[in-house]
């Protein structure tokens, strides 16, 4: 595991923590800039979780749908630092924070190694019937991407991967 060094005890609110992020990642670009790389790079998980109001499925237990019973387990807890944000911790190391967007939407924001977090969302996800990675389309995808750039300095480091976990062949 790698990149996450603040105190515990410093995130106390949605500013210290994205104010946080945003240094990090400003930090991570002057080091590509000058190829030094020291930090791994800032990563965004997005999940999505089952609604099934789409489906005309009997409702779900709100609690099912829980940010701690989602991401919670017998290695990782969560703290709430406000409504929406919450800090992962595994075996009391700060791994990443929480957001949740809206009811279906949340997002994993971590500055540990890809191999790590990739590991980590896929478990997320396999060990969920009601929690799914994003899927986007072509065209969302695009606007997606137009957003990000219109609310972001154009000398900020943006990657976008996307990859197709096939789950179904055999």
């Amino acid at each position: 595991m790698g990149g996450t060094v603040r105190v515990e005890g410093k995130w106390n609110s949605r500013e210290d923590i994205f104010s946080y992020l945003e240094e990090y990642s400003q930090s991570t670009k002057e080091q590509i800039d000058n190829y030094k790389m020291k930090n791994t790079l800032l990563k965004s998980y997005v999940f999505e979780t089952f609604n099934e109001s789409l489906f005309g499925f009997v409702p779900i237990s709100k609690e099912i749908l829980n940010i701690q019973n989602l991401f919670g387990d017998q290695k990782h807890f969560l703290k709430q630092i406000d409504e929406e944000l919450y800090t992962l911790n595994e075996n009391n190391k700060l791994v990443g924070f929480i957001e949740q967007i809206n009811p279906r939407f949340c997002t994993l924001y971590t500055t540990e190694s890809s191999k790590y977090s990739d590991q980590l969302a896929q478990s997320y996800v396999k060990k969920s019937t009601t929690l799914d990675s994003l899927w986007i389309s072509g065209k969302m995808y695009d606007n997606f991407l137009r957003e990000i750039t219109l609310y972001h300095p154009p000398e900020r480091f943006t990657k976008m991967k996307f990859e197709f976990n096939s789950m179904f062949e055999i």
